[in-house]
């Protein structure tokens, strides 16, 4: 073995070992958050803008799709090669990742519950300003036995599916893992193209006291 070879070999023995002595990670710079969170506004407006008719929502609405698939697509791979090639994701990484991501479950658990609240005071007490009724004086709902109970049948089995391909990637079923996965992913287009098909049926805006205004909210989360 020559002294280069050898010099390769310590160093790359002195990088494993860095890894393991050191349990943080502070990622590379890397332009591809910024990217997607930007993608993500304009997707936002883009969408509005269309809602409301105007000819350049459409455009916005494309652009912006594309450049947050593409950032995060890119994001991604440098999240997967930072975990297996480069080995940054120590434990201690690993549990803060999954910290992170029950804050953010959490975080998800208190909106919702936000909404709910305000749609049971609403319901259950309506005030003189909706007609003491409910639905409001007005608002004609929807029949909660077309899309809406169609919608949730697939959203309980998308979860079902994702929650068998987690499992299949535990058990290192890398084709039951991809399966699984690949039918959340069509049960989640049809998801929101039935969402849409059921926004444009509705006879009320968000705007439509608290009765669009909790429709609206709950839905589009």
């Amino acid at each position: 073995m020559t002294m280069i070879n050898k010099l390769t070999l310590f160093n790359l023995k002195l990088v494993k070992l860095n890894n393991q002595f050191f349990p943080s990670h502070l990622v590379d710079r890397s332009i591809w958050p910024l990217m997607v969170s930007s993608s993500l506004f304009a997707l936002v407006i883009g969408t509005v803008q269309y809602f409301h008719g105007y000819s350049t929502g459409y455009l916005l609405f494309k652009a912006a799709a594309l450049l947050t698939i593409m950032g995060a697509s890119f994001w991604w791979k440098d999240v997967v090669i930072e975990a297996s090639f480069n080995g940054n994701h120590t434990k201690k990484v690993k549990i803060g990742i999954s910290q992170g991501f029950i804050l953010f479950i959490i975080s998800e658990i208190m909106a919702f519950f936000s909404i709910f609240w305000a749609y049971l005071h609403s319901s259950l007490t309506p005030a003189i300003e909706l007609g003491s009724q409910w639905p409001p004086l007005g608002i004609t709902p929807l029949d909660a036995f077309a899309i809406p109970f169609i919608n949730t049948i697939i959203l309980l089995s998308s979860g079902g599916f994702i929650t068998y391909a987690h499992h299949a990637l535990i058990a290192k079923d890398r084709k039951g893992s991809i399966n699984g996965l690949f039918i959340t992913i069509i049960l989640a287009l049809l998801f929101t193209f039935l969402q849409y098909v059921e926004y444009n049926q509705a006879s009320f805006t968000f705007a439509d006291s608290v009765y669009g205004s909790a429709f609206f909210a709950t839905t589009g989360q």
